[in-house]
């Protein structure tokens, strides 16, 4: 049976730092004042997550009233046809409110991540299925991780040929450790046949750590497994509030709305999805919305993702929500059905 398999290498890289915990960037319609403000509270949000490693925060709209005032600099860009905002704040407001919240901020250093990445008998890397690449990185630097992948010169082609991945044993991945000074391995196995399905093993402080995860998008699976080991790599405080939900977590908090108490089904299509970055992206938003009980996506094909959710609200109360956020436009709606398109130039 072929193997896909996908080795995490995550080390302790204290001279490497380089993401800024107080730093993040949304995707704007346009850059005017209008958009500015929930675009700054938007990043907030990612900067909060970055800081703690918490992914759902409740913040009222007390907690979030002086926020343009915190921020330091603000500047945008342009990237792969989209506008973006990128804002850094100012560390004493932050951490006054991290207090206020009673969370702890993770502290430096932190584990980066090697990725090590084998998928259609090649090795992600930076002149290898690019833009994959960029949608783990992605997902790594929104949890405040730095994730970097490997070289692949002769030497560690001769030393790790892909036909015999599927075949490391422990030594193979100290080896492996070894040569990059990592303190910990993340090894993932998809079945060529089912890649729907992927087995996860964890090396750390000699112990190892397994779990599954299903879905039916490869991206989804790769994502969902750097995001799980970084949740495990943090602090215990960090992974028990994760894991006990302690906080609601509002990731467009300019939204002040009351708790629905309806459960509605829908399904929603996002079009204008020019790449793998922008996929991520609105995946993570919508995965982070305080009104998304379930969501699956079911189809990406044609600069188009189809999604099948259960939020709590009703459909005219979610579509709001999209609109607000500034990141799909509502374009068209019937019975439990939204259409929208990932806002660029409008």
């Amino acid at each position: 049976m072929k193997n896909i398999v996908i080795g995490l290498l995550l080390l302790i890289a204290y001279p490497a730092w380089s993401i800024d915990l107080y730093q993040a960037q949304v995707v704007v319609a346009d850059t005017t004042e209008e958009y500015r403000l929930p675009a700054l509270k938007q990043v907030l949000q990612h900067v909060l997550v970055k800081l703690t490693g918490i992914h759902n925060i409740n913040l009222s709209a007390d907690d979030i009233s002086d926020v343009e005032q915190w921020v330091q600099q603000f500047s945008y860009k342009s990237e792969t046809g989209q506008v973006w905002l990128e804002a850094s704040f100012s560390h004493q407001p932050i951490n006054t409110l991290l207090e206020k919240l009673n969370l702890d901020i993770w502290r430096l250093p932190r584990p980066a991540v090697l990725g090590w990445i084998v998928h259609h008998n090649e090795i992600i890397n930076n002149t290898q299925q690019v833009n994959r690449m960029q949608v783990l990185k992605a997902q790594a630097e929104d949890q405040g991780i730095e994730m970097v992948f490997p070289i692949l010169d002769l030497s560690e082609k001769r030393a790790f040929p892909l036909k015999q991945v599927e075949q490391y044993n422990e030594a193979d991945i100290q080896q492996l450790a070894k040569r990059y000074g990592v303190e910990a391995v993340l090894v993932g196995y998809i079945a060529e046949e089912n890649q729907q399905k992927a087995q996860w093993q964890l090396f750390y402080h000699n112990k190892r750590l397994t779990w599954d995860t299903e879905h039916k998008q490869l991206n989804e699976l790769l994502m969902s497994g750097i995001e799980q080991a970084i949740d495990k790599l943090a602090p215990k405080s960090v992974q028990q509030a994760n894991t006990a939900g302690k906080q609601s977590n509002k990731p467009a908090p300019q939204i002040e709305t009351k708790q629905p108490t309806v459960s509605t089904r829908l399904t929603l299509t996002i079009r204008n999805v020019p790449n793998l970055t922008v996929y991520a992206k609105i995946n993570r938003y919508l995965k982070n919305l305080a009104e998304v009980q379930e969501i699956e996506m079911k189809n990406m094909s044609s600069n188009q993702l189809l999604f099948e959710m259960t939020v709590k609200a009703t459909q005219e109360q979610f579509a709001k929500v999209l609109q607000d956020s500034q990141i799909i436009y509502i374009q068209s709606q019937t019975e439990n059905n939204i259409v929208g398109r990932f806002q660029d130039n409008i």
